[in-house]
Order: C-alpha cells, then sequence, then structure tokens
C-alpha cells in the first residue's frame, strides 16, 4: 500500500472526475483502494468530503488527499498496520508485547512501534492511546493521531465502538450460546474476581460456540464492557478458563500462548461518521 504525504494536494489542468484525478495522481493505486479512501473520508475537494468517485473537478478545485498507509516506510516486520488514515491507525498486535509501557518495561510496546512509524515521516508526529489490550491477548488495537481524535473516543466511546469481537478457547465443553453477566473487581493481587454490585463493575459479554470437541471449545464472542481481563475472568469463573492462561488457573496450554484475540473491530469515524470494520485473522491453529 502506497502513502501520500500529509495534505498532499492536486489541482486538475482541465474538467475531470475525482476517479481519473486519482489516476493521474498515482496510477498505481487500484480503484478498489481509492474508492476505500473515499469512503473512508481521505480524500476531499477544496476541503469538503467527496463521496462520488465521479464528482466532477475543474481547475479551479483543489483535491487534497489525507495520509494512508505506506510501503516502504513501515521496515519494522512486527508492525502490522490493518488501516490508516489522517486521524486513525490500526494495528495488529501480537500477544506477548505489551500495549504502553509500564515500570518494567518503556521500550518494548506497540506504542512505541506505532510512534517509531508514523515518526518516519514526521519527527514531531504524536500518537495517542484509544484503548489496550492485556500483554497476553493479541488482535487489533486502535490508536489516534491527534489529541482530539482521542478526545471523541474518551467521551462517546459508546457511541462509536459497534463492535469488538473476540476468538478464544476454552477449557471444557461449551454448547450454542450464551450471554455471561458480572460484577467484577480488581483485588489486591491485581487479578480480577468476581464482585458485587456494591464493590465491583459490570461485565457484560454475549458468546457462541463454533466448534468443540472432547477437551475444549472455540468461542467467538462480542464484548459489551471493556473491563481489565473481563473475558478471562468471566470463564475462569464457571471453570471454563481460556487455554494457556495460568493467571487465572488454566491446565491446559496447546497454543502455547493465551487463546484469546481480538479479531473485530467496528467504529464510527468521529470526523467523517463513516464505519469502518477491522478484521483480524486468528493466530494460531487447532492441533
Amino acid at each position: 500500500m502506497k502513502k501520500a504525504n500529509n495534505g498532499k494536494q492536486y489541482r486538475p489542468k482541465k474538467q475531470e472526475t475525482i476517479g481519473e484525478c486519482l489516476q493521474t495522481i498515482d496510477p498505481q493505486v487500484s480503484k478498489k483502494k481509492w474508492k476505500s479512501l473515499l469512503q473512508h473520508g481521505a480524500i476531499r475537494k477544496n476541503g469538503k468530503l467527496i463521496k462520488r468517485i465521479d464528482e466532477i473537478a475543474t481547475a479551479k478545485d483543489t483535491i487534497t488527499i489525507s495520509s494512508f498507509t505506506s510501503s516502504g516506510k513501515n521496515k519494522n516486520p512486527k508492525l502490522k498496520i490493518l488501516y490508516e488514515d489522517h486521524d486513525l491507525i490500526v494495528v495488529d498486535k501480537p500477544a506477548g508485547l505489551l500495549t504502553v509501557s509500564t515500570e518494567k518495561e518503556k521500550q518494548k510496546t506497540m506504542y512505541r512501534m506505532v510512534s517509531d512509524y508514523l515518526k518516519t515521516e514526521d519527527k514531531h508526529l504524536k500518537v495517542f492511546v484509544i484503548h489496550r489490550l492485556d500483554k497476553d491477548t493479541s488482535g487489533i488495537v486502535v490508536f489516534a493521531k491527534n489529541a482530539s481524535i482521542k478526545h471523541a473516543f474518551q467521551a462517546k466511546w459508546d457511541h462509536l465502538v459497534k463492535q469488538r469481537g473476540y476468538m478464544a478457547v476454552i477449557e471444557g465443553v461449551l454448547e450454542g450460546k450464551g450471554i455471561l453477566e458480572d460484577y467484577v473487581s480488581e483485588g489486591t493481587d491485581y487479578n480480577m474476581h468476581i464482585s458485587d454490585a456494591k464493590h465491583g463493575k459490570k461485565a457484560i459479554l454475549h458468546y457462541r460456540v463454533i466448534d468443540h470437541n472432547q477437551k475444549r471449545s472455540t468461542l467467538e464472542i462480542d464484548l459489551k464492557t471493556g473491563r481489565k481481563n473481563q473475558i478471562r475472568i468471566q470463564f475462569a469463573s464457571r471453570n471454563h478458563p481460556i487455554c494457556g492462561d495460568k493467571k487465572y488457573h488454566a491446565m491446559t496450554d496447546p497454543f502455547h500462548r493465551l487463546a484469546l484475540h481480538a479479531h473485530i473491530l467496528e467504529v464510527e469515524h468521529p470526523v467523517t461518521h463513516q464505519r469502518i470494520r477491522i478484521t483480524s485473522p486468528i493466530p494460531w491453529k487447532e492441533k
């Protein structure tokens, strides 16, 4: 994928469709890619969002292309970019990597990798944390490129985030589908525990069993609240810990990692109001 410089501009010499302008700007970019950029609000005419590729532009118009993902700039093989525009960057975090720094680890984080990548374009660019995943959980993480986008998500998280989907493999056999509702709180041991309404925060998830054998079950989970270690403690408290989850007393580790992956994220873009749906493949294979 290619990346236009921040705010790259083009002025047609004659009357052209937006599609013709874009092909002139970069004939190597596919029409499908250009349409995707239109849908995500990355292309504007005279500062206004363009909705149709057949819209007309004249010599008096200025076409502006916001930044989008680039090949050649990302030289870190561990940084997998799933989506990028002028305001957001979405990455696929591997298991075992912190989202942000801790007292013990400042450098080896997803935040640092994204920050280093953005600074290849402009050393003054900053990255802002919108949400995070546990160190041992893999999958989709969104960062903001400016403070206003971060604040927009913080203020309207429940409105902007339409779906947070996870895949998990748990110990034991479950069938069908269900809803888990609990109150959870953090103990003095820094682990999460099932609590009550007075001392905890409400935790809700929906799950659907997509496969199982005599030892374990594969679930698709729709997370409704985002409490710390929520999925892990809710299933562990029902004697179905996530495979590989030693923290919550799993007895098996068939994938040599925590079998929990954030595989779907659907959000409403706070600027363009377009829905963006990001997916990430399951990183483990059933044995």
